[in-house]
């Protein structure tokens, strides 16, 4: 029994006063760390964050936890795994400095509410109209549509009725080829057909996308069978008298330069 206690080292008793002063030193730190939380560092605030964060572990570890009193051995590995941790930290944020600043995009500009006037004006058709149609039209129709709008896109394989074919007879339409009737569709959708509602399509990007499709439309109505429902799809976007603000939303060419720019 004796050679046993001979082998180890007596526990190390650590003085009261020690303790307050650490518990006051931590104290001190931890108004600190609340106080430059509201001071901006730019890209050094995950430095004195952490650097703050790693004397209170620190001071914790060598007094609290007896790191101070305890073997070189002990100590040399507690003290290599944090090593390694900052070691790790430091290579992920070697770029730091260097990384482009990514400005947030003003989704509200880009979705600016339209009026009656600008409605007018996107209901007749321009060329800019039908090269912008064009563009909506291959990244949101030509899965079911097809990329020459017959009606043969993969998607579209497996949905009865199959996907509306542009170019086949006027007494195919349900709702009719005009642009009003059109705008209906692609507002609604069809009910018990396979074509959904793309209301999450702004209203310009509508108009352009019928404006590109009545090229390829054999004859275009003046007035069919949905044209009722017009005003009413006009006033759920926030255009027209006794209209709801519209939500703001982000077309959808837009969405996709932005995502390949970053």
């Amino acid at each position: 029994m004796e050679q046993n206690n001979k082998d180890h080292s007596p526990h190390h008793v650590t003085p009261v006063a020690v303790y307050v002063k650490v518990l006051l030193a931590l104290l001190v730190l931890t108004i600190l760390t609340v106080a430059v939380s509201y001071v901006d560092f730019g890209k050094a605030n995950i430095f004195v964050s952490m650097g703050i964060a790693t004397i209170k572990a620190a001071l914790v570890m060598m007094f609290f936890m007896g790191l101070k009193y305890d073997t070189v051995l002990n100590r040399t590995i507690i003290l290599s795994s944090f090593v390694a941790v900052a070691l790790f930290l430091g290579l992920s944020a070697s770029d730091l400095w260097t990384r482009p600043d990514i400005q947030p995009v003003k989704v509200a500009e880009v979705a600016a509410t339209l009026t009656m006037d600008d409605i007018k004006k996107l209901e007749i058709s321009t060329p800019e109209l039908i090269a912008h149609g064009k563009e909506v039209f291959s990244v949101n129709c030509t899965p079911c549509h097809g990329a020459n709008g017959e009606g043969n896109g993969a998607s579209g394989a497996a949905l009865n009725p199959k996907p509306r074919n542009f170019h086949g007879p006027i007494s195919a339409w349900k709702n009719g080829t005009s642009t009003h009737s059109m705008f209906v569709t692609l507002a609604y959708g069809i009910a018990g057909g396979g074509m959904a509602s793309y209301k999450s399509l702004p209203p310009a990007d509508r108009f352009a996308l019928i404006h590109f499709l009545h090229t390829w439309t054999p004859e275009i109505q003046t007035a069919s069978a949905a044209d009722s429902k017009y005003e009413a799809a006009l006033k759920e976007d926030g255009i027209g008298a006794g209209s709801v603000a519209a939500k703001a939303t982000m077309p959808v060419d837009f969405a996709i330069s932005r995502m390949m720019a970053h």
